[in-house]
């Protein structure tokens, strides 16, 4: 079906950082049954998928590397979860996307996965409370008086 498997794969994965691409009704059409058809713990497994790749920057620290086991099994999971997606739940879509959108169609119908899997990330009491409890170590005045 694709002419690079490799890259495809690369690129729809890399797709869920970019900046958004106008799509197509076929395109469309799969990233709406992705979302439809990936269950609550399916879209977990991603948010633990992008927290493990994340962590392969060179900025992180050690103290924070995740484990080669780890790693793996987080893969597994991603690997899994898009055979499941194309094999199980949207072949016909994708195949529709791909035939009159082409590549990048399939590719980007993964955006709107990751922007679900994120806003039910951020969505989480604990989450918004790790993500203020910053704000305790900045002095409110000096930074308010930027906008005066």
């Amino acid at each position: 079906m694709f002419k690079n498997f490799t890259l495809i794969v690369i690129f729809i994965f890399s797709v869920l950082f970019s900046s958004l691409v106008i799509s197509g009704p076929y395109q469309d059409s799969l990233s709406k049954c992705i979302v439809e058809k990936t269950t609550k713990e399916e879209k977990n497994l991603l948010m633990k998928w992008m927290f493990v790749i994340i962590s392969e920057h060179p900025s992180i620290p050690e103290n924070y590397k995740i484990s080669n086991k780890d790693k793996v099994l987080s893969d597994i999971d991603m690997a899994n979860l898009v055979m499941n997606i194309f094999h199980r739940h949207c072949t016909t879509e994708a195949k529709r996307a791909y035939k009159y959108e082409g590549e990048n169609s399939v590719a980007e119908s993964f955006r709107l996965l990751g922007e679900v899997a994120m806003r039910n990330l951020m969505n989480n009491d604990d989450v918004n409370i790790a993500v203020g409890r910053f704000t305790n170590y900045i002095d409110e005045e000096d930074f308010m008086s930027i906008f005066e």
